[in-house]
């Protein structure tokens, strides 16, 4: 175990950047290194022979690892095991590399130098956050407002002994000589010696800065500020350093300017000066009490006199004496103070407080800046600022001092009162000290208040002597007092401004480095002056280059800069009213800021400083109320011509620069500054922050924020760049205007147009390479500067650029990933993501350094957070981009995993981005499984968990004893078990296999959270929620892939548990609480429910329960919750997942939950009333329905619900159908909806229609009113006229269902009435002819449906149906014709249906109505015969001769797979033998169906033919009369011509079928076919009696004719009776007893033949 302490990460901690929060955590931290915080550096021990021995004896380690950790104890100095304990360190979290490569970088020696030196650089960090750890718990343990103040307490009372202790370590730190080669090995190289020296210097800064700290809240004793002073003397202040000339003076010099800058402040703290200000203090102070400190102090300070850089101590201590001293110490301190003014001491103040870190906001520079202040207050009281130097340069230090500081609480805060007063004296000749000075102090509302109030009521009033009339004053005592002998009115502001000053106003003569004036003590309000100066500017009309307009410049830029400063502090909800007057005098100053940018920008060099602060002020204007300022401040700005703007309103009109554009073009970019354009971006960036709180933007707003990124952005970085700070400053405010327009709520159709256009300019080459250049930062860079100025600007700029470029690039990314589509091309940025080419920068690389940065908790979140959006958007993309740093980057990731106090969130991170990996990313995840054979011999024993597998850390954070506990809080909880459900979801049997091998408790971790003894309400309202859901989801799956062999014992024993615990009916209670607060919850709350309820509902289904009481408590939950959410129209997601499970739990077993059918039908109706609509939940409910309505059988039809039920659907189909006006509108997927709920409807309607008594009377009633056949019918033409659209298939589908219900309702005669009624129907048989057009077979069905339904309406409706019957026929005669005469060659299934269906139309139409039809289409009519006779012959020759048929259906087959579009589906083969088929015969439902045929066609003859009774009992029928159908020849019809029916045709249909009747049993599947083989054989016998007698009645017949016709015949048909007979005795003795014979002859046709063959034929 490591046992020493890593500082950067404590550091982390109690600074509160860590993302460990809680106090008594920190507090914990804290006192486990009390102990090495006292120590200080001494914490890391010595190096020694001893440590040596010792280490060798108790350290087992590789022999690499031990030369190495020898070798750097001797070059660090470090104590053996401290040594190896840091190389651990290094190794797990600061190493930028996998295991593998530091074990092989130890094997080489010359690799194993380069990482001494790079653990080197470790060390020093580690000694630096030793240090820099103690600062914060001094800087702040006496502010209340800090949350960890009470541990910075405590610990600070823990180190008593501090300050002496870093004191002796900062004398032994001078004392010290440097290592060398001698003294450190071989190894001591010069570049390390010099790294040496910095860290020596560093570490001397450290800590003077803790010391500065430390004695700023503690007394300075003078004994130990002698001893500190004659030790900074030693080395005079840093300018005698000792290791000044060992170091390059580039990298040394800054470090020393510090050191001495410290040392200075440290002694002047000392001095106390805040004290020697107060009342009596001279004598009380402790210098003045030891008198030998004083004079050691002022004998050092008096040898340093002649030092320019220690003026300011100097200074400092002059004024010490001046204050305690008799006499103010005489001339000694007036030569003392003199030097200083000579050494230009104001310059030197300025320069200290540029020096780093004083120049920053941290705790070091806030004290230096009191200390300061300090100095300033002391020597602006004790002496006249006319004696030190220039005031110009003292009221520029001064605001130095007061910017940036805790310290500028306005006029009220202690120091710079007598300076504020004197600047104040010089109103209004020299305006600038004062506007400089108030505008420092400006910070917060009460300091702006202050402010305002100060400048409204200012003392005096200036005047120069030269200008004052003497006969109109008085002088009063010394001559150095006048008094106002008369009125006076005096002008300023360029003489557009009068002061009017009363008489016997009294006024003080001044000789001021400004002229001699005199200041008349009148109060004058200085804002009017302000505001008099602004209205001189705009109202000058002189030369721009007069100087008097370069005032005007100076002071406006100034007055605008105060006004800033207020704005900023300023906020309208404050209840003073005082704040309310502020912002009226702001206005003022506001309403100008249009017409001077007018009048400044069109000068010959416009201002650019005053023009950006003018832009800032109105940024800060719109900042204070967004509601009523941003649109008035638009309008303004705009309506000048500010902005850029186009010169049409078409979208993409030519844009004209406008004022902006004019300076940014004209000055800014030849200068290489840009304060203008980031003023401007920042101001668009407010009014875009404002209107996303209104109504979105304008187009005029967001073209602009367009061309802003397309002409900005995308080219800024080829600029010239004078000024860095405001070149980068573009950048970063583009960034931010970014981050704030993708990471917008796109609810407004505005937002997501900008967005859109946003994302496609950063996504371009050119905004994608802006883009990443910023974003794409080394980590290693920033490390640099981290290291060498932690908490400077630029650090903080460049982390803030990273942050930032990485949230817009995720965003980026994913708005596209939404934005695009399949089909449109991968833009520049993808391209660069997923395969950088050669020269290109490697994104992914870059973005995963910043796993390794510690420093801000924000950069790994994102770095992950980015790694795992292009995992989604470039799959398989990420192991090659890293390349050989894929183990180094899993290492680390699973070293931020394991960390104890590591950020949760970063881990959550962690662990989706491996979520992600389960699917996109393969190789990737292998390598973090790590999966290893667990005997490499016997492969078939399987995997186990290496020791990289990210599926350790998991289990061990999923222990039982970390759940619930800080360890595991509910959010890394829900991250753990989410991936373990991913693997479950992705099939990684080999890892699920290891995975429950790993650990014995593995499943009990699992389902924990199932057993939860938290109510179902709480659950239901806890993120622990998703936990469960996927515990539940992995559960199901884990049974679902487990089905055959068995679960897990140890899961079959957890859900016996569950069961016995009845913890079913648990979860149940909870997913109905989940269902009551859905729609009140917020959607990423939302997001969790539906996780949860779709997890339930798979583990429902997988469980299969039996207990029928348990799934009935389970649906009565559900259908409460479905209830519940029926009204909500915004929960259509989780009703229809409930719905859906609620079909799934009905289907099953819909017997025994009949009783639910009322309450679906109610949700069903409130569902519908509420929207109007049909969504998916109610398709499910209908759908369950239709499943309880059947299992009710006869009970449907006397419950009301089931009334209700069919009245509701018919409300859906008419609501449905509807859609079919606006159906070209919808997408592909809402008319796939549409159709298949149309079908679901339809179908139940169809199923409704009948019941015991015949008709259902509901459903007639329900489908009279709502009219719903009419409709539908409709619909039906309208689909059938459309088909050729992209969209066939569904309408064909369509189409088709109601086809189906129209034929079942047809066959009764009230609802065939109603079709007919309907008048649709003659629309109909015309829009048919287009369904057979192309001959695809889905739309042949309408066509072979429509001639059934008008089979049954003629044979419901009969008379009534007859015209339409015959128009259906000439219409589609022709079409029938060509079927009848194509069965010869083709014996496709479509055909012979079509035929089948055709011929039996044809054979209803010609019972009844043949006079009809020959009247109304004789043409069709004798079409029909001819072609009917023809298919006779066809049909009777193909059965005979089953092996040509055979030979013509495989020929037919054939041609359709060859022509088919549609591939071949291979099924399952279920069995390995397959029954024996005589592949030579034709198969039975090619053989049915031409059966079935030849009865129609059979049929149809019969009825053209004369009744019989009528010939054979030979009553007056006129044989002319019939047509004559059947030839004389008996002959075997044959396949190779086409032919007419002859008695050979007919007696071998009766034969054949009677054979075929022999062979079959009449069982259920045979019935049909049974019936035809008997029909074919009764009608052939008929007809072939009533042919022959009908030409035996012929008169033209020839007499020989007959004779041949009745011997031929008789003898035919005697053959066929004495076969029939014969194999009826066969049959009827091979039964068995009870059993009728299998194919029975039609015995009473045989005896009609038989008496017709014996009293007619002979």
């Amino acid at each position: 175990m490591n046992n020493l302490i890593c500082f950067q990460d404590l550091w982390l901690v109690i600074t509160g950047r860590s993302c460990m929060k809680d106090t008594e955590l920190v507090t914990k931290d804290l006192n486990n290194s009390i102990d090495a915080l006292k120590l200080g550096l001494d914490y890391y021990q010595p190096y020694s022979e001893s440590s040596v021995t010792k280490f060798k004896k108790e350290t087992k380690i590789s022999e690499n690892l031990n030369k190495f950790v020898l070798k750097a104890a001797k070059l660090l100095n470090l104590d053996c095991h401290q040594t190896h304990d840091l190389t651990k360190q290094y190794a797990r979290s600061f190493f930028h590399g996998s295991r593998q490569k530091l074990r092989q970088i130890l094997a080489d020696e010359r690799n194993g130098a380069i990482l001494l030196g790079d653990l080197a650089n470790h060390y020093f960090t580690e000694r630096l956050y030793l240090l820099r750890t103690i600062s914060p718990i001094i800087g702040y343990f006496q502010d209340q407002s800090h949350p960890f103040q009470i541990v910075y307490s405590e610990a600070l009372s823990s180190l008593p002994d501090l300050a002496q202790t870093l004191q002796n370590q900062l004398d032994k730190s001078f004392d010290d000589s440097l290592p060398t080669f001698s003294t450190r090995g071989q190894d001591c190289s010069p570049e390390l010696q010099t790294r040496f020296a910095l860290q020596r210097v560093k570490e001397q800064c450290e800590i003077l800065e803790i010391l500065l700290i430390y004695y700023s809240h503690f007394e300075l004793p003078p004994n130990v500020l002698v001893k500190l002073i004659k030790l900074f003397k030693d080395h005079n202040f840093g300018i005698d350093h000792p290791l000044r000339e060992v170091v390059d003076p580039r990298m040394m010099s800054p470090l020393l300017s510090c050191l001495s800058a410290l040392e200075q402040i440290i002694i002047i703290e000392g001095l106390d000066m805040d004290f020697l200000m107060e009342s009596e203090a001279t004598k009380e102070h402790q210098l003045v009490k030891d008198k030998s400190a004083f004079k050691t102090i002022d004998d050092i300070i008096k040898d340093i006199v002649h030092q320019p850089d220690l003026s300011v101590l100097v200074l400092s201590w002059a004024t010490v004496r001046y204050l305690v001293m008799d006499d103010h110490g005489g001339v000694t301190t007036q030569k003392l103070g003199e030097r200083t003014i000579e050494e230009k001491v104001w310059e030197h103040f300025a320069h200290l407080l540029a020096v780093y870190p004083f120049n920053t906001t941290s705790n070091v520079s806030l004290t230096t800046r009191r200390v300061l202040r300090g100095v300033l207050s002391s020597v602006t009281t004790s002496f006249h600022e006319d004696t030190l130097g220039d005031f110009s340069s003292i009221v520029t230090v001064a605001t130095e001092v007061m910017n940036h500081s805790e310290n500028s609480k306005g006029l009220s805060g202690p120091g710079l009162e007598q300076l504020l007063v004197s600047a104040a004296g010089y109103f209004p000749l020299a305006v600038e000290p004062l506007l400089l000075l108030v505008t420092s102090m400006t910070s917060s509302l009460p300091s702006a208040m202050e402010v305002h109030a100060f400048l409204s009521n200012l003392p005096s009033f200036a005047e120069f002597i030269k200008t004052c009339i003497k006969d109109d004053v008085e002088s009063l005592e010394d001559a150095s007092v006048w008094r106002l002998l008369y009125p006076k009115p005096l002008r300023t502001a360029g003489g557009s401004h009068v002061v009017k000053i009363p008489s016997s106003t009294i006024g003080h003569l001044v000789d001021s480095q400004f002229g001699e004036m005199v200041q008349w003590q009148h109060p004058v309000n200085g804002w009017a002056v302000f505001h008099a100066e602004i209205k001189s500017l705009l109202s000058y009309r002189g030369p721009s280059s007069n100087l008097d307009l370069i005032g005007f410049i100076q002071k406006s830029l100034l007055i605008y800069r105060l006004v800033e400063k207020i704005l900023v502090s300023v906020q309208t909800d404050s209840p003073d009213t005082g704040c309310m007057a502020v912002l009226e005098t702001m206005k003022l100053f506001v309403d100008h800021i249009p017409e001077l940018l007018q009048k400044i920008i069109h000068t010959g060099e416009p201002p650019v400083e005053l023009v950006a602060t003018c832009i800032r002020c109105a940024t800060a204007w719109v900042n204070v109320d967004r509601t009523n300022h941003c649109e008035d401040t638009w309008k303004k700005l705009t309506r000048i011509g500010y902005f850029p703007y186009q010169d049409t309103p078409a979208l993409h009109g030519q844009f004209q620069p406008g004022m902006f554009g004019s300076v940014l073009v004209e000055m800014e970019r030849l200068q290489g500054t840009f304060p203008v354009t980031v003023a401007t971006i920042e101001l668009l960036t407010a009014l875009l922050e404002c209107s996303f709180k209104r109504d979105g933007p304008t187009n005029t707003l967001s073209r602009l924020i367009e061309f802003v990124m397309t002409e900005i952005f995308c080219s800024f970085h080829d600029w010239q760049r004078n000024d860095v700070g405001s070149w980068e400053k573009i950048g970063l405010r583009c960034l931010e205007m970014c981050h704030l327009i993708l990471g917008a709520s796109t609810s407004v159709k505005s937002v997501s147009s900008l967005q859109s256009s946003i994302v496609k300019i950063l996504s371009s080459a050119s905004g994608s390479d802006v883009l990443l250049r910023m974003t794409c930062i080394d980590v290693d860079a920033l490390h640099a500067l981290i290291a060498a100025e932690p908490c400077s600007s630029l650090v903080h700029r460049v982390t803030e650029m990273v942050r930032l470029g990485f949230s817009v690039l995720n965003n980026v990314l994913r708005l596209d990933d939404l934005i695009s589509n399949d089909a449109s091309e991968p833009t520049q940025l993808h391209q660069v993501l997923a395969a950088p080419s050669a020269g290109q920068i490697n994104v992914i690389s870059i973005i995963a350094g910043y796993l390794y940065h510690r420093q801000t908790i924000v950069l790994p979140r994102l770095s992950v957070a980015l790694l795992r959006r292009i995992s989604l958007i470039a799959p398989m993309s990420i192991h090659g981009s890293l390349g050989a740093d894929v183990a180094a980057v899993r290492d680390i990731l699973l070293c931020r995993l394991q960390a104890r106090s590591g950020d949760h969130l970063l881990k959550i991170g962690i662990l989706e981005l491996l979520v992600v990996s389960v699917q996109t990313q393969p190789g990737l995840l292998e390598l973090f499984l790590d999966l290893e054979l667990i005997d490499k011999t016997k492969p078939e024993n399987g995997y186990r968990l290496g020791k990289s597998s990210c599926l350790t850390v998991v289990t061990d954070m999923l222990a039982s004893e970390n759940q619930g506990t800080y360890k595991l809080p509910t959010n890394l909880h829900t991250a753990c078990i989410k991936l373990a459900n991913a693997l479950w979801v992705g099939r990684r049997h080999t890892a699920i296999q290891a995975l429950k091998n790993h650990s014995k408790s593995f499943w009990n971790n699992i389902l924990l959270p199932l057993f939860s003894e938290n109510t179902p309400k709480e659950i239901a309202q806890n993120e622990l929620l998703e936990t469960c859901a996927h515990a539940l989801n992995i559960v199901a799956l884990e049974r679902f892939h487990t089905l055959r062999e068995g679960m897990d014992p140890p899961l079959e024993r957890a859900m016996e548990q569950f069961s016995e615990k009845k913890r079913f009916e648990h979860w149940s209670k909870v997913f109905l609480c989940v269902s009551k607060t859905y729609s009140k919850s917020e959607p990423h709350e939302q997001e969790r429910h539906l996780m949860f309820v779709s997890a339930w509902k798979t583990f429902l289904l997988t469980r299969k329960i039996k207990d029928v009481v348990l799934l009935k408590n389970i649906i009565s939950d559900l259908m409460s919750s479905i209830l519940f959410m029926s009204d909500e129209t915004s929960s259509q997601t989780f009703l229809s997942l409930s719905t859906s499970l609620l079909l799934s739990l009905v289907s099953k077993q819909p017997s025994n939950f009949t009783s639910f059918l009322p309450r679906i039908v109610e949700s069903m109706q409130r569902q519908f009333d509420a929207s109007s609509k049909i969504d998916r939940s109610q398709v499910n409910l209908h759908a369950a329905s239709v499943h309880l309505i059947k299992a009710m059988k006869e009970k449907a039809s006397k419950d009301s619900c089931v009334s209700d039920f069919i009245q509701l659907s018919c409300d859906h189909l008419h609501v449905l159908m509807k859609d079919h006006d606006s159906w070209e509108q919808f997408s592909y997927e809402k008319k796939l909806f549409n159709v298949e709920t149309s079908l679901l409807v339809i179908r139940a309607l169809e199923f409704l229609f009948e019941d015991k008594n015949g008709i259902n009377q509901s459903w007639l009633t329900a489908v009279s009113h709502e009219s719903t056949i009419h409709m539908i019918m409709m619909i039906l033409v309208k689909m059938i006229t459309s088909q050729r659209d992209k969209e066939a298939d569904l309408k064909c589908r369509l189409s088709t269902s109601i086809l189906r219900l129209l034929t079942k309702i047809s066959t009764h005669v009230e609802t065939a009435r109603m079709i007919k009624q309907t008048n649709i129907l003659p629309e109909l048989c015309l829009a048919l002819s287009s369904a057979y057009v192309d001959n695809k077979k889905k739309w042949l069905e309408v066509y072979h449906l429509n001639i059934i339904m008008t089979s049954q309406l003629l044979e419901c409706l009969s008379h009534d149906f007859v015209d339409d019957a015959l128009d259906f026929i000439g219409v589609h005669s022709d079409r029938m014709c060509q079927s009848l005469s194509l069965i010869r060659v083709n014996q496709s299934m479509t055909l012979l249906c079509e035929v089948n269906h055709t011929t039996a139309l044809l054979s209803l139409l010609s019972r009844d109505f043949t006079h009809e039809w020959k009247f109304k289409i004789r043409n069709s009519f004798e079409c029909a015969v001819e072609r009917v006779l023809v298919a006779v012959h066809s049909c009777t020759a193909l059965l005979l001769h089953p092996r040509l048929l055979n030979v013509s259906i495989k020929a037919t087959r054939k041609k359709q797979k060859l022509s088919a579009s549609t591939p071949v589906k291979i099924t399952k083969q279920t069995s390995l033998k397959s029954p024996e088929v005589n592949t030579n015969l034709p198969p039975d439902d090619v053989k049915e169906q031409m059966y079935s045929i030849l009865g129609n066609l059979l049929s149809f003859l019969k009825n053209l033919s004369p009744d019989l009774s009528q010939l054979v009992m030979d009553l007056e029928t006129c044989a002319e009369e019939f047509p004559q159908l059947v030839t004389m020849n008996f002959s075997t019809p044959t396949v190779d011509h086409e032919a007419v029916v002859s008695f050979g045709t007919l007696l071998s249909a009766t034969n054949m079928s009677l054979t075929a009747l022999h062979k079959i049993e009449p069982v259920d599947t045979k019935l049909t076919f049974h019936a035809s083989l008997t029909f074919v054989s009764e009608i052939s016998l008929y007809l072939i009696i009533s042919q022959c007698l009908l030409l035996l009645k012929l008169k033209d017949l020839p007499t020989r004719s007959k004779q041949i016709l009745r011997r031929e015949l008789s003898d035919e048909l005697a053959s066929c009776v004495k076969s029939a007979r014969r194999h009826l005795r066969h049959s009827s003795s091979s039964q068995s007893p009870g059993k009728s014979p299998s194919g029975t002859p039609p015995k009473g046709i045989l005896e009609l033949v038989t008496a017709f063959v014996k009293h007619i034929m002979t």
